[in-house]
C-alpha cells in the first residue's frame, strides 16, 4: 500500500480500506486522533499482514515502517547521468537543484517511496563531504594539493583513468608526480568531460586542441572542476599515492590494467609495444571472422568483425599515456 506526501488521516484510511487492510476507515481516523498520531503517519510503500490489528496498523505508519527500495550510483558517473537516473526512478518525488559535479558519493543508497528527490541527494553529498574528509585527514601532506577540493578533482580523474581499483595509487602518483615537476597532466577523461563527450567514451583529434578550460592536453594544473563522482578507493589513491617515478602509462592490451614507466624513452617502448600486441589483436580477429563469415556465407560478419576482440573503439591509450589518437606525441 502507497501512502503518498501530503495524505491525511482520512485519505490513508480510504486507501487502507480500498487495498483490504482496514475494514472501517472512520475506525481508523477515530484511533489516530485517539492516539495522537494525526501529524505523525508517513508516506511510504507499505506490506501490512493478513489480519493485522488497527493498533498495529496505525502504529506501523507512525513510526514508518516502510518498505525500502534503492537505487545505485557507479563510481566514476557525472552528475548528469546520476541525476538521469534519479529523475527516471520511480518511488521519489520533488525536482532537485543539480549539486556541483564530483559531489555525490557513489553507492547503493536504501529510500523509502515517496521519499524527495532533495533529501536523497543531501544523503548522497553528506556522504561524500565524509568519506572526503577522512580521505583527506589521512594525506601524505608531501601531495601537492592544497584543498580537499583539489583532491576530489584529481580523484575524479584517477576514477576515471585507471583500469581498476589495485592500479589507483598508481595512476594518483602518475598525475602527482606531473603536478610535482609541472608537468601537463594530458588526461583524456578530463578533455572528454570538457566535450561532453564522457559518458560516450569518444574522443576525436580535434578535442585535443580545443582551448576549453578541461584540456589538460593545453593547461597546465588541475581542470577547475571534478570532471566525475570519485569513490572512496580513488579518493584514498590519491591521499596516498604509491611511491614511484613514473610518468606515463599506456594500456596494456588487455585493457584490464596500464603499463607504467619513469622515462620517456620507456613510454615509446611501451606504446610501440602496444600497437604490435594490437596489431596482433586485430589480426586474429579478422581470420576468426573470415572464417566464420566464409561458413556462414556472410561477408558482413568479416566486416564487423574486423576490429578485433579485446580492441576498443574508443582511446585504447589513456591519459597521460599518449591516447591513441597522438600516439607516442601527446604526453611529453
Amino acid at each position: 500500500v502507497v501512502v503518498e506526501n501530503g495524505m491525511g488521516p482520512r485519505r490513508i484510511a480510504s486507501r487502507l480500506a480500498e487495498t483490504g487492510v482496514i475494514a472501517h476507515p472512520d475506525a481508523f481516523v477515530i484511533a489516530v486522533r485517539v492516539m495522537g498520531m494525526d501529524s505523525t503517519l508517513k508516506a511510504g510503500e507499505y506490506a501490512f499482514e493478513p489480519g493485522i490489528s488497527l493498533r498495529a496498523v496505525v502504529n506501523k505508519l507512525a513510526i514508518g515502517d516502510a518498505q525500502h527500495r534503492s537505487v545505485t550510483i557507479p563510481e566514476g558517473w557525472t552528475i548528469k547521468q546520476a541525476l538521469a537516473r534519479l529523475d527516471a526512478l520511480e518511488g521519489l518525488t520533488g525536482k532537485v537543484a543539480r549539486p556541483e559535479e564530483g559531489r555525490i558519493f557513489p553507492d547503493t543508497y536504501a529510500f523509502r517511496m515517496g521519499v524527495d528527490r532533495a533529501k536523497l541527494i543531501e544523503t548522497m553529498t553528506k556522504r561524500m563531504d565524509e568519506e572526503l574528509a577522512k580521505a583527506w585527514a589521512v594525506r601524505d601532506v608531501t601531495v601537492p594539493l592544497k584543498t580537499p577540493d583539489d583532491m576530489l578533482i584529481l580523484a575524479s580523474i584517477v576514477q576515471r583513468e585507471a583500469a581498476n581499483e589495485a592500479e589507483m595509487p598508481m595512476v594518483a602518483a602518475v598525475f602527482v608526480n606531473r603536478l610535482r615537476t609541472g608537468m601537463r597532466l594530458q588526461s583524456d577523461p578530463t578533455v572528454m568531460y570538457g566535450a561532453d563527450v564522457l559518458s560516450e567514451g569518444r574522443l576525436k583529434r580535434k578535442d585535443l586542441t580545443e582551448a576549453h578550460p578541461f584540456n589538460t592536453y593545453i593547461h597546465a594544473g588541475l581542470p577547475p572542476t571534478p570532471i566525475a563522482n570519485p569513490g572512496r578507493a580513488a579518493l584514498m589513491a590519491v591521499a596516498q599515492p604509491a611511491q614511484t617515478k613514473a610518468i606515463f602509462f599506456v594500456a596494456d592490451p588487455s585493457l584490464t590494467m596500464h603499463v607504467f614507466s619513469e622515462t620517456y624513452d620507456e613510454h615509446v617502448k611501451n606504446v610501440k609495444r602496444y600497437w604490435k600486441d594490437v596489431g596482433k589483436t586485430i589480426a586474429a580477429g579478422r581470420a576468426a571472422a573470415a572464417v566464420s563469415a566464409s561458413e556462414a556465407g556472410s561477408v558482413d560478419s568479416a566486416v564487423a568483425g574486423g576490429r578485433g576482440p579485446g580492441v576498443s573503439a574508443t582511446n585504447p591509450m589513456i591519459g597521460a599515456g599518449a591516447g591513441a589518437l597522438n600516439a607516442v606525441s601527446g604526453t611529453h
